[in-house]
């Protein structure tokens, strides 16, 4: 697992050092994005960001470091960030790293295994589809100001000199709306989303609808007398 192998490098570069203690925390997604306009895509984005994180214990000093670069010189400048924090650090007695435990729940219902299947033209179409819809609703609904959909696959490792190895991975899926009623001059606004683990959950005919009602039902407002309440 790669996470795994990160997290390997980093316990190289600890050893012999003078240290009580550390954890790693290693974390990997794959994050894309659709913005939707005027029928046509208006932006896409997708990236694959990955991280470690560093915390080491000198007697009762904490420090922490973190870094986004690989490299094994990056790694050396993060364990030596974190030495030096937790050197410098007000000692505090509450400081610790955690155990390991045997009864960490089974997170699979986070996780969609489906998500990475779906074509990315399908993922692309949610965003198109949202649009049509509100727009659908109600000939008040004039123009679409924003409309996206977004995921994350996201992958998370903790190890520490505790003995204590866990993690999870997780999926979420989500989607928005922000539509403009016009109505005798007046214009109002109206956003909503919906957000899901599972790409076949998500529901853009709800947030369709949700969004252009609260649009529509602001048309006609007006501002009340000010009052002592």
């Amino acid at each position: 697992m790669e996470l795994s192998r990160h997290a390997d490098s980093v316990e190289a570069l600890l050893k012999g050092r003078e240290l009580d203690g550390y954890e790693i925390a290693v974390q990997q997604s794959r994050d894309l994005s659709v913005e939707a306009k005027g029928g046509k895509v208006d932006a896409f984005k997708c990236s694959e960001p990955l991280g470690i994180a560093l915390r080491v214990m000198c007697g009762e000093g904490l420090g922490f470091s973190f870094s986004t670069a690989l490299d094994p010189g990056s790694l050396e400048r993060m364990v030596e960030g974190a030495l030096v924090a937790a050197r410098n650090q007000t000692p505090d007695p509450c400081n610790g790293l955690p155990l390991p435990f045997a009864g960490y729940p089974d997170l699979a219902d986070l996780w969609d295994d489906q998500l990475a299947e779906v074509p990315q033209e399908k993922k692309v179409e949610r965003a198109l589809e949202l649009e049509r819809l509100v727009l659908a609703r109600d000939p008040r609904l004039k123009r679409v100001r924003k409309c996206s959909y977004s995921e994350s696959s996201h992958h998370s490792l903790i190890r520490n000199s505790h003995g204590l190895c866990a993690g999870y991975k997780s999926t979420h899926v989500s989607c928005s709306v922000s539509v403009v009623a016009e109505e005798e001059g007046a214009a109002q606004m109206g956003w909503d989303f919906d957000y899901a683990n599972r790409f076949a959950d998500l529901d853009p005919g709800l947030v369709a609808e949700r969004a252009g009602n609260k649009a529509t039902s602001l048309l006609g407002a007006r501002t009340i007398a000010t009052m002592h309440c």
